[in-house]
């Protein structure tokens, strides 16, 4: 327990912001995409082009070796995202969305769970009455 709460001191504190620089970064890294394709694609040539066990394997295809090879690596790639990596973040930004005050919808949503709460209460108690007044 002492160890958990020196870490906490440890740790910086998170700021409280608004959505917009955490909105431009999403959109940069979206974007990044795109040019990390480019990118993959101009790399291939490269390599297509210094290694003849390469050439060899696909027949003399670079078109081939394109859709083939690289497109196993992007499965694979795309296999992991969606089995570990997704479901990792979605977690994480589920858990930070629900921390502290920061979105007014889970703040709607708490006030409405005790409202939930306490109107079954208040229904528990009349039926209660009301089982009494018909003894």
């Amino acid at each position: 327990m002492k160890i958990k709460n020196n870490l906490r001191r440890l740790i910086p504190r998170q700021m409280e912001l608004s959505g917009a620089i955490g909105g431009m970064r999403m959109f940069v890294s979206r974007i990044g995409i795109y040019l990390a394709f480019i990118n993959w694609v101009m790399i291939s040539r490269i390599f297509w082009a210094d290694s003849e066990v390469i050439r060899y394997v696909f027949l003399g295809s670079y078109w081939l070796f394109l859709f083939l090879g690289l497109g196993g690596v992007v499965f694979v790639a795309l296999l992991i995202e969606w089995v570990v990596m997704f479901p990792s973040e979605v977690r994480f930004s589920q858990h930070q969305w629900a921390k502290g005050d920061r979105s007014p919808l889970y703040s709607e949503i708490a006030e409405t769970r005790e409202t939930v709460a306490r109107l079954e209460k208040e229904i528990s108690e009349l039926r209660r009455e009301l089982r009494g007044h018909k003894k």
